[in-house]
């Protein structure tokens, strides 16, 4: 499985399971509306719930409470496939950027020797000049700049 599809399918999870948690918390709710409305004088009715009722309530909290357990874990779960995938990502990126300066790199020593021979007063071929100017002109003067003070 990649590491796409994992995400997704955690992702896919969870929606499952906060349904079903939205579902367990309508059923309490109504539960609890079902309880006996409270009557009487000014001071109210104490009731004494029935055995039945706080026991099909508590079975309905735990319900929840469990589901909400497993909500955090897959949650948990795709929080570290997403810190994988973006770690990848990152090492991927990183790996081209260290191409791309691996190959400036070289592509400057190659001026930086050809500044050396025009500076020695060396034959160079026009195009590795251009190149040298296309890369740099201030060293490409510079080197022209010595060639001139070398032939004195």
């Amino acid at each position: 499985m990649k590491i796409k599809e994992a995400r997704q399918a955690y992702t896919a999870q969870i929606d499952v399971l906060r349904n079903r948690q939205r579902e367990l918390l309508k059923q309490k709710k109504e539960h609890d509306a079902k309880m006996p409305g409270q009557t009487g004088s000014e001071g109210g009715v104490i009731l004494e719930l029935s055995e039945e009722y706080r026991k099909r309530s508590q079975e309905l909290q735990e319900k929840i409470d469990r589901v909400k357990e497993q909500i955090d874990e897959h949650i948990k779960l795709r929080d570290d496939v997403i810190e994988m995938e973006v770690g990848i990502a990152n090492a991927e990126v990183s790996r081209q950027q260290g191409e791309a300066m691996q190959e400036y790199g070289e592509e400057m020593a190659k001026c930086l020797e050809i500044a050396r021979r025009i500076a020695n007063g060396d034959k160079v071929p026009a195009s590795d000049e251009q190149k040298l100017m296309d890369f740099n002109m201030e060293v490409y003067m510079a080197a022209k700049n010595m060639a001139a003070m070398n032939m004195d």
